[in-house]
């Protein structure tokens, strides 16, 4: 699907799309440094002027100022995929995220914060790369987006919290619910799989070479269903090891559980599962 937008926006350096908000810093930093810059100081002595207009224009320019710091605040809680992975740390409580959908067929697209409307907070929408694409044909060899799939775009960004690649933790939860649905264990961040069959004594390669993709194995738990004797299994596990908690949209998360419900296929029988986890993998 190709999207146009009519604003100007420009690539930040989590693969997100936001307004340029450069102009808008400087004058609230500018405003900072004098709260009453250019509104109450006359020429002469420095004192307030007795005016009724100058005063409101100055509670305008104060209201500007916080709202451009709330926006600039609200943009920069963003770390992780504009607004595809929330770290915890990053979490407003006052903020509801809301998905962003194609108006022509219901696609998702991104999602946008909201405070008690359905109008973004921020005047701004954050788009999904592996929703979107720059130049028709959608994957084609012009498409700048045509490797950001949703399980690729998934792993890069949680490879980016991940403080030690080896047993890395992670739970995965529902922004809007704050529920755990997926618990995650990094075992290797530069494996190399191929799928197929195995013959033991092809020494000449007769049957061809190994298509090996770049991946990352892990182990997996599916809390979509779990009741809630099982919740507080994994928030104690959560707690015990201090892992990661990472929030996202609903849609994305079933979306990566379906990935590692597929790729298990790939795994012998015999090493399936570790731990009462299941063994699986995401293409990097």
């Amino acid at each position: 699907m190709e999207i146009d937008i009519d604003v100007n926006f420009v690539k930040s350096n989590n693969d997100c799309c936001v307004e340029n908000m450069e102009k808008s810093n400087k004058e609230a930093d500018l405003s900072l440094v004098d709260p009453c810059h250019s509104c109450c100081v006359n020429a002469y002595g420095g004192k307030a002027e007795d005016n009724a207009s100058q005063m409101s224009l100055g509670n305008q320019n104060k209201q500007t100022m916080l709202e451009t710091k709330r926006d600039y605040k609200l943009t920069k809680t963003i770390s992780l995929g504009s607004s595809f992975i929330i770290k915890a740390c990053n979490l407003l409580n006052d903020f509801e995220w809301v998905e962003l959908l194609c108006a022509r067929c219901s696609s998702p697209l991104g999602s946008y914060p909201t405070q008690c409307s359905l109008v973004p907070a921020d005047g701004r929408v954050r788009l999904f790369k592996c929703y979107t694409s720059t130049e028709p044909p959608v994957a084609g060899p012009h498409d700048a987006f045509r490797r950001h799939t949703l399980e690729r775009v998934f792993i890069n960004l949680l490879l980016e919290t991940a403080e030690d690649e080896i047993s890395f933790r992670t739970v995965v939860r529902d922004l809007k619910t704050k529920r755990p649905i997926l618990q995650l264990v990094l075992l290797s961040s530069k494996a190399w799989l191929s799928s197929g069959y195995c013959y033991e004594n092809d020494m000449d390669g007769s049957h061809g070479t190994a298509d090996l993709q770049p991946s990352v194995k892990l182990l997996y738990s599916d809390y979509s269903n779990a009741s809630e004797s099982n919740l507080r299994i994994v928030e104690e596990w959560s707690s015990k090891y201090r892992a990661e908690e990472l929030y996202m949209m609903k849609r994305e998360i079933n979306g990566l559980i379906e990935c590692l419900s597929s790729a298990m296929d790939n795994f012998p029988l015999s090493c399936s599962s570790l731990e009462g986890m299941f063994l699986s993998s995401l293409g990097r």
